[in-house]
């Protein structure tokens, strides 16, 4: 299924250029090529990528939750990245498994990002800077996300920390992390995404008169 799915902007694009021309899909490019993320990566792909994430997210969480003055402790469980908060009523276990990693909001993002570039007014060269940095920005808020809910399980408990969890999913970080990347493409990037109506100025000739 996965082969048959990758193939579709291959067919596309020869059905392009049998039934108009090498102009039209020249043109057609880019949204012929997003059909490549019709196809999800391998599972093997998904793990090992998660695997090491987990690692990452969880160590950077534990730092900073650890420079904020929680008693937390971080262990490894069955392979599984698990930050521990202690409690007067007991350990609260907050494993960083592939869901907690941000894996899968990467690759949404990665959607939003591809399709940010090609609607932004410019040359390549300048919209590659904001498409590179929305990778490390995605990763941090997902960090972010993470401490946000050992902080809230340190103050209300396990249930409302899951239900924290579920509520700040990956289309949040993907909404919020587009929002940051616009903002700095425009104020920092100077680039483009929508045409401005220049201002028209008032005839003297018609004022006179």
């Amino acid at each position: 299924l996965e082969y048959h799915i990758i193939s579709l902007p291959v067919f596309t694009a020869g059905l392009t250029l049998i039934i108009f021309n090498t102009k039209t899909l020249e043109v057609l490019a880019f949204p012929i090529a997003f059909l490549l993320f019709l196809t999800p990566p391998p599972i093997e792909t998904i793990y090992a990528a998660g695997a090491t994430l987990s690692v990452i997210s969880s160590e950077a969480a534990y730092q900073m939750l650890k420079a904020m003055g929680l008693p937390v402790s971080l262990e490894n469980q069955y392979g599984t990245p698990v930050i521990i908060l202690q409690k007067p009523e007991g350990p609260l276990p907050f494993a960083i498994d592939i869901a907690c990693t941000g894996i899968y909001s990467l690759i949404g993002f990665t959607i939003f990002t591809a399709f940010v570039a090609y609607i932004a007014r410019g040359p390549a060269w300048k919209k590659a800077p904001p498409f590179l940095a929305g990778f490390p920005l995605i990763y941090a808020l997902n960090i972010t996300r993470v401490i946000i809910i050992v902080l809230i399980g340190n103050q209300y408990g396990t249930e409302t920390a899951m239900q924290a969890f579920h509520l700040l999913g990956g289309w949040v970080l993907i909404f919020i992390g587009t929002l940051i990347l616009l903002t700095l493409s425009e104020k920092i990037f100077k680039i483009q995404f929508f045409t401005i109506k220049p201002k028209a100025t008032p005839c003297n000739y018609c004022n006179q008169n």
